[in-house]
């Protein structure tokens, strides 16, 4: 989050930061830095020093700024198709709705900014005036949004002799492993839900879930560097099901005599691919 509090406590803390800012903030950055200076988007990577000292970076995505733009385009044919229905309307008499029913379309599509409207009285048929919905679009303002949908802004206080734009901008990306990280703890290692009530067990709980984090990040390190690629955790909960430890019961009495391991030939294969991944020396006594 990169509102102003979280980022004075960073500061707090001796720490730099590199963030992306919110959606309509960027925008808004984006428009004003173009108004003033249009030549740093002929540039894939460029900076932007704001009037009170925060340093920006502006960083093209080339796939999203053309998905944007081919969407822009989508929505400006629909809303121009939408706002002749309205001009060739016969329900003209009154200006206000008209008006009314011409901000809907363009709220409805988010395109406001780019249409200008007016209204051009008649006299109609019964003495009364009629109005024509007259639009215009502004395309110098449609180009230039085209224009800064290739960027995203990335804010930071480190200087640049310290940190040049490039680094700035693969660090930042580098923040996918963070958020893969997140999903695993999310959807592999199941740290929810939590059903613990006092703190420090909840505090117990999130711990060893990251402990079998950074186990399984360790093992999927040792993996890539041995040339296997596949995903650890999937293959973990295969090899758990194939060497399942197993209950046996007293038929009359359903109670547990002994726990033991399946010894099948499944149990055996999964036992060599285990010893070509490195993860077992010696044989279980059961196998």
């Amino acid at each position: 989050m990169s509102d102003e509090q979280t980022l004075a406590e960073v500061h707090q803390l001796g720490l730099s930061y590199i963030t992306g800012l919110p959606p309509s903030t960027q925008i808004a950055l984006l428009e004003g830095i173009h108004e003033t200076s249009p030549d740093l988007f002929d540039q894939p990577l460029s900076e932007y020093i704001h009037k009170d000292g925060q340093r920006f970076i502006l960083c093209r995505h080339h796939q999203k700024g053309y998905r944007k733009q081919a969407q822009n385009h989508r929505k400006l044919r629909t809303v121009y198709q939408e706002l002749k229905k309205i001009q060739a309307s016969p329900q003209n008499y009154n200006q206000q709705k008209l008006y009314h029913r011409a901000i809907k379309v363009l709220e409805t599509h988010r395109q406001t900014k780019f249409w200008e409207l007016s209204f051009q009285a008649y006299p109609g048929r019964n003495g009364k005036d009629r109005y024509r919905l007259i639009f215009r679009l502004d395309r110098c303002r449609f180009q230039a949004q085209n224009i800064i949908g290739h960027y995203y802004v990335l804010q930071t206080d480190l200087p640049k002799t310290d940190l040049p734009g490039e680094h700035v901008n693969h660090s930042y990306k580098s923040l996918f492993r963070v958020e893969r990280c997140f999903r695993q703890v999310k959807s592999d290692l199941e740290i929810r839900p939590i059903r613990h009530r006092k703190a420090t067990r909840i505090r117990a709980h999130i711990y060893l879930n990251f402990l079998c984090l950074w186990l399984l990040k360790q093992i999927e390190k040792n993996w890539r560097a041995a040339g296997i690629t596949c995903k650890v955790a999937a293959k973990l909960k295969q090899w758990d099901r194939r060497m399942m430890l197993h209950e046996l019961l007293d038929e009359q009495t359903r109670q547990l005599i002994e726990l033991q391991w399946n010894q099948g030939p499944v149990a055996r294969q999964t036992f060599r691919e285990v010893q070509e991944f490195g993860e077992m020396g010696t044989a279980p006594s059961h196998l």
